[in-house]
């Protein structure tokens, strides 16, 4: 929640080097030797990135994972406004988008010859195919990897880039709040989201909300299940 009011209130899209990443085996693509290459040196240095999520419907696993025992809020993007947000910045950045390919194996079974032959025999699109590449476990994640690469590139980058004036408020429709927190801390939250942001709407994830009670009844040896129907 900090870092969606920061990043609201002050118009930056945060981006990092993939050095940054905390999976050795997504940063290994960075910290190889690559040998035999025509190559821009820089390039490597100069990558930076974003993550977002194909679905709307988020796991457990996801708020588990990203939240970290800090107050957690999940945007939801409105897709073309996000590729069109995104082109405003192409006179500065070549900007990337791209779907994860989560793989059993990175090298052996071919794998080698298919990625050389999808980047088209161009280095740059090569490090990119290799960082949109994970582990199979993390498919739950259904991620997509938002790349910005200066123009300019420097020989001492930086670790992360603040892309400035980045319209957060226009391409999101929606936040969902952390199922784990207290109804009335959420109520509280709600309610100065929509004071603060008043076209975006609030809600808190439904993932552990008390379900209505059922009723299992078997008669004449069929079964029926049914929700309880409350008197009023």
């Amino acid at each position: 929640i900090k870092h969606i009011l920061t990043s609201f209130n002050k118009d930056y899209l945060h981006l990092v080097h993939p050095s940054q990443w905390k999976d050795p085996y997504e940063t290994r693509f960075i910290d190889a030797e690559y040998i035999g290459f025509p190559q821009n040196d820089n390039i490597r240095g100069n990558i930076y990135c974003t993550c977002f999520n194909q679905s709307v419907i988020s796991s457990e696993a996801h708020w588990n994972t990203y939240t970290d025992d800090h107050l957690c809020g999940r945007l939801v993007i409105d897709r073309k406004k996000l590729y069109n947000e995104l082109k405003k910045y192409l006179a500065d950045y070549d900007i990337y988008i791209a779907y994860i390919e989560y793989k059993k194996a990175y090298i052996g079974k071919g794998i080698e010859k298919s990625l050389w032959k999808k980047a088209n025999g161009n280095f740059e699109n090569l490090i990119l195919r290799l960082l949109s590449i994970k582990r199979r476990p993390y498919a739950y994640e259904e991620e997509c990897r938002v790349y910005f690469i200066p123009r300019a590139t420097k020989a001492n980058a930086p670790k992360s880039i603040k892309i400035k004036e980045f319209n957060w408020l226009d391409i999101t429709s929606k936040i969902y709040i952390d199922p784990n927190i207290d109804k009335n801390v959420y109520e509280m939250i709600k309610s100065y989201f929509k004071d603060m942001y008043p076209t975006i709407k609030i809600a808190r994830n439904t993932l552990y909300e008390k379900p209505d009670k059922l009723l299992i009844h078997l008669e004449n040896n069929e079964l029926t299940i049914t929700k309880e129907k409350l008197c009023k």
